[in-house]
């Protein structure tokens, strides 16, 4: 007979004592099972497009795989599924006696291979890219068109509309930009970042130390002693990162409508820059005379002694950052709010589209913060826990957590 932790054993009496049937009221929490025990769990997770997904052992030796309730296997081994952006279409590779095979409610048509290193999913649409090998060569295809790859590194990234497919390879003492299986461009050292939503790549050059920023044959900004967290949006408007020169270091942001790139204040350091999803703003951390700030573009606003990494949620209306000084704080569009609990500021943040609230996972539970109460909403403690997404169709804070060998899916609301 199995042995019960004291944890599993109280969290497993609670969930049957406490489960909320129907839609949840404000400050509630409900528990869904998701899978019953009967197999061991591996592993787990949870989707921004709310699909969950789960590898379990039903023998040694032997994995299947389930998502959304649906099973696949059984395999030897199988990966984790790689979603896209709308959530309508999944791949994941399964590997039965030697023998791979793309698993997906949307297959790719690959006639032969022997290893697949990457999906990679278009901002728009359901057909991803698959980058597979078939003995000692290496492609890249989406059904339709296949390029052969020589000497690849492992950067890839297509366009919106998944139509073009870039990599960098090295070519002796020089890296190439490779555009559908043509080299493009050589450098001493490329990094690519994505595509623009014409299918112009989105990159940056090392030539003798000087990094330039392009995106195409359109170069934005030269002379940069190195360029750092350089990242395109989904839909391929917008750009952003951070750039050097000898003397600090500053943001970076354009978009078609710019005439030049905008530049933020030359700092002494930025770090942890992140990209709003759709508009030409970013945040990051400034280092000035031995202080942190945080900056959304120009705005300046205390960074703490400690922080987590700024976050925008989902559709880009709030921008938040957890951070300490001598009391945790949270701050929301510039908005600081003084907390009385300690925050875990590692966690990833989640954060609902009112600004009014905010969740993370500690590891074991979600917590969740609604600014109008004093102290947190708890969910359920588990042994373990996914981090928590927020869901805006159901104006919820989500995530997968494991009791024993139960999986349930967690939603709270503020």
């Amino acid at each position: 007979m199995p042995i019960l932790t004291f944890t599993t054993a109280v969290c497993f009496l609670l969930l049957v004592l406490h489960i909320v049937p129907g839609p949840l009221s404000a400050g509630e929490c409900r528990e869904d099972v998701l899978l019953d025990g009967s197999e061991r769990i591996v592993d787990f997770g949870l989707d921004s497009t709310d699909h969950w997904w789960a590898r379990t052992q039903p023998f040694e030796q032997l994995q299947r795989l389930w998502v959304d309730g649906n099973v696949y296997g059984p395999f030897m081994s199988v990966t984790a599924p790689v979603f896209s952006p709308d959530g309508s279409s999944w791949t994941s590779v399964g590997v039965m006696n030697g023998e791979l095979s793309l698993v997906s409610n949307n297959p790719v048509r690959i006639e032969q291979f022997t290893s697949v290193a990457a999906v990679i999913y278009p901002a728009i649409g359901s057909k991803p890219w698959i980058r597979f090998s078939n003995g000692p060569q290496e492609f890249v295809s989406h059904g339709d068109r296949t390029f052969t790859l020589v000497d690849a590194r492992m950067d890839m990234a297509t366009d919106p509309l998944g139509m073009v497919v870039y990599n960098t390879a090295r070519r002796g003492s020089t890296i190439a930009l490779v555009r559908n299986g043509v080299d493009i461009v050589s450098a001493d050292d490329i990094v690519l970042a994505g595509v623009w939503s014409d299918g112009r790549a989105v990159f940056a050059t090392n030539n003798a130390g000087q990094w330039t920023v392009f995106v195409g044959d359109q170069e934005l900004r030269r002379s940069l002693t190195s360029v750092r967290s350089l990242t395109v949006n989904r839909a391929g408007t917008v750009l952003g990162g951070i750039g050097s020169i000898t003397n600090g270091s500053f943001a970076f942001l354009y978009t078609d409508d710019y005439v030049d790139i905008w530049t933020g204040q030359i700092l002494d350091g930025v770090t942890t820059f992140e990209l709003h999803p759709f508009e030409p703003l970013c945040a990051y951390i400034g280092l000035e005379r031995g202080a942190s700030f945080l900056y959304y573009n120009s705005a300046q606003y205390p960074g703490g002694r400690e922080r987590g990494r700024a976050t925008f949620s989902h559709n880009g209306d709030v921008m938040a950052m957890m951070g300490r000084d001598m009391d945790d704080f949270i701050t929301m569009n510039g908005r600081r709010t003084m907390l009385a609990n300690r925050l875990h500021l590692g966690a990833k943040l989640a954060l609902a589209t009112d600004g009014n609230s905010f969740a993370y996972s500690n590891g074991v539970q979600i917590v969740l913060w609604d600014l109008e109460k004093t102290a947190p909403q708890f969910a359920r403690i588990c042994d373990v826990i996914s981090d928590v997404t927020f869901m805006p169709r159901s104006s919820s804070y989500v995530a997968l957590g494991r009791f024993g060998t139960q999986l349930f899916r967690i939603s709270c609301t503020p």
